[in-house]
Parts: C-alpha cells; sequence; structure tokens
C-alpha cells in the first residue's frame, strides 16, 4: 500500500496526495484490532470515507461560492453602493467648499 501512496504523491497535486493519505491515514485507524482477512475491507473502508469527506467539503465549498456569487450581483445592493457613494461625494465636496 505505501508503494502505492508513494506513485500517487509523484503524480498528483499536492493538494490531492494529502487528501490520499488521509484516506490511507483513516484506512489505517480502521484497522487497528482487525483481523488478518479483514485488514483489506478497512483499508477500502478508510478510503470510502475519506472520499466522502472530501466531497462534502468540495460540494459546500462550491454551494458557498455559488451563494456569495449570487448574493453580489443583486442590483439593489450595486444600487446601494453607488448611492453611498454619490452621498459621499455630496459630502466630500460640501466640505471642501
Amino acid at each position: 500500500m505505501l508503494v502505492i501512496g508513494l506513485c500517487f504523491v509523484v503524480y498528483i497535486s499536492t493538494r490531492e496526495a494529502l487528501i490520499f493519505l488521509l484516506c490511507l491515514f483513516l484506512g489505517w485507524l480502521f484497522d487497528i484490532g482487525a483481523g488478518v482477512c479483514e485488514r483489506v475491507t478497512t483499508w477500502w473502508i478508510g478510503l470510502l470515507v475519506g472520499s466522502v469527506l472530501f466531497n462534502a467539503g468540495a460540494l459546500y465549498r462550491r454551494k458557498r461560492v455559488r451563494v456569495l456569487k449570487v448574493l453580489c450581483s443583486f442590483p439593489s445592493s450595486l444600487d446601494a453602493t453607488r448611492k453611498r457613494k454619490k452621498v459621499l461625494k455630496g459630502v466630500q465636496s460640501l466640505v471642501k467648499r
């Protein structure tokens, strides 16, 4: 398993390599106390849990970015900032007089 992990570290990006190593670590944690026949199964369970956690985090980030994009694209918020800028310019012109 270590050789496979090292191959993945070489061929994929750093972030994905760290995720893969996390999955291997989770597999090792599930491996504690398992019998010889059950070890392969526990490694796969660890990899599955790690990939589910990674995908859930990625989904959360995508949803959050989408919500922020929608909130930033509202015309009312843009109009409000334009009005604030106009008011500030008016106040600054009054102060200069």
